[in-house]
């Protein structure tokens, strides 16, 4: 199993990707990076062709009254479901702020 370094101590990748918030816990107007989506490959993949993959930077729009997300990905708009949006892991971060529209 790959090992991470992080703050002088060594860690497993599923431990480091544990640590990892999901969508959900973002507040409007938050800015963060994708750093994993945990989903079947053919929703990650139907994810990605919207631009939701890792790396991507996105910015919380505003929470539905279900539970969902409004995206901002660059100059476009994204929609995505509770239950999507806590399968993706974001990292929030210098990166990240103030990067989208």
């Amino acid at each position: 199993m790959a090992m991470l370094r992080r703050a002088g101590r060594a860690r497993s990748a599923g431990a480091a990707a544990a640590d990892t918030p999901a969508l959900t816990s973002l507040a409007p107007g938050t800015c963060a990076e994708i750093c994993s989506v945990r989903l079947a490959a053919p929703t990650r993949l139907r994810l990605a062709e919207f631009g939701l993959r890792p790396g991507a930077v996105v910015r919380m729009v505003s929470r539905t009254a279900g539970g969902g997300c409004m995206l901002a990905l660059g100059q476009s708009r994204v929609a995505v479901d509770e239950r999507t949006a806590a399968c993706l892991r974001v990292t929030a971060g210098p990166a990240a702020r103030g990067a989208v529209a």
